[in-house]
């Protein structure tokens, strides 16, 4: 079981996250159920390592749901279906990490589809994502591009690269792009 506290809206200290996960015994399979992050895209997170995205949705959006897993080839598969005030949302996300010696490699893509209430989706997009990552010795370069929307009506871009000088002093340069109406 995991839990996360943490400020909500003004600041004030609650459980934010809160889940129960379970692993079969060979760790190729699971099921998350509970108030979760969704999997979407990707982001860099501490300078070492990829993780999921945040793009497209509020920020601290936890939500109720259920996932399910499977690392099927050494390609990771995540399907999540959630209820947002009664609006059905449906993730699925897939993503494989390798290496070609000596360049280590993360690519991967993610599809969110939301019910339409009234006609919209509201603050829930539609949306794609496409990204990748590459870690070469002290440099980590990712990547990611979302179209957001029905008919891919608006744009997303992120980019970063990061190169550890020594440990602990990290230099990032990010880009982040986004076109409402491209």
């Amino acid at each position: 079981y995991h839990f996360r506290v943490g400020p909500i809206g003004s600041g004030s200290m609650q459980v934010s996250e809160q889940y129960a996960l379970f692993r079969f015994s060979d760790s190729k399979y699971w099921v998350k159920a509970g108030t979760f992050y969704p999997a979407f895209g990707l982001r860099q997170d501490d300078h070492t390592s990829y993780t999921r995205s945040k793009t497209g949705h509020l920020s601290n959006s936890y939500w109720d749901g259920l996932s399910i897993g499977a690392d099927i080839h050494d390609v990771n598969f995540t399907a999540e279906v959630f209820n947002q005030g009664g609006r059905g949302i449906y993730n699925l996300h897939v993503f494989r990490t390798g290496y070609v010696d000596p360049i280590g490699y993360l690519i991967g893509g993610s599809i969110q589809q939301s019910e339409r209430l009234d006609g919209s989706t509201g603050i829930y997009p539609r949306a794609k994502a496409m990204f990748a990552g590459l870690n070469w010795e002290r440099l980590t370069l990712t990547g990611e591009f979302d179209f957001i929307g029905s008919h891919g009506d608006s744009v997303a871009f992120y980019a970063a690269a990061t190169a550890r000088v020594v440990w602990g002093l990290y230099l990032t340069g990010e880009y982040n792009f986004f076109d409402p109406d491209r």
